[in-house]
């Protein structure tokens, strides 16, 4: 059952399309035997962050670009999300965000909780597809879904997230 204590999620709500049903977005979520899921992009922002999320990167040995923090999805077991989202005090929360939104504050709990905690990122793209610096030479649609030609994936999320979701002329192509 979605709703029930054993899975939270969370999306941006304006820029998200759902390319699944529930069944196959709690499968691909189990199969990463974690706690916390966070979706991954090519682009570290805020930027001050990238060197530690390098340095991650090296210790675990990715090897992939989708190695940066994209807060607008995220799944997890509802201890594990609840631990994130209290994770610090409503001031250092409120704090965190203010040095460069939400992301920040994820990228914080990450880098700090990496190696205590099951949490791991995305860097697959098997639930969350971060469209941010993605070429849509890298995505095709197959059977009425979104897929990853470049990781052979279909995300169970597709998140048009840094603009991309609005044309040269500012319509929203969602």
């Amino acid at each position: 059952d979605w709703s029930s204590d054993v899975c939270s999620s969370d999306l941006d709500a304006y820029d998200v399309l759902i390319n699944s049903n529930v069944y196959d977005i709690l499968d691909k979520f189990k199969s990463y035997r974690c706690n916390l899921l966070i979706g991954a992009e090519l682009n570290c922002f805020p930027s001050h962050y990238k060197s530690q999320m390098d340095d991650v990167s090296k210790i675990l040995n990715l090897n992939t670009l989708n190695k940066y923090i994209n807060s607008g999805g995220y799944i997890g077991y509802k201890k594990s999300v609840h631990k994130l989202l209290t994770w610090k005090s409503l001031q250092e929360i409120e704090f965190i965000c203010s040095c460069g939104s939400d992301q920040a504050y994820f990228i914080e709990y990450y880098l700090a909780n990496y190696m205590k905690e099951s949490v791991l990122l995305d860097y697959t793209s098997d639930v969350f597809q971060n469209m941010h610096l993605i070429s849509w030479k890298e995505v095709d649609f197959r059977g009425g879904r979104v897929y990853n030609n470049i990781l052979k994936t279909y995300p169970c999320f597709i998140h048009f997230n840094g603009g991309v979701w609005q044309t040269q002329t500012c319509e929203n192509i969602m």
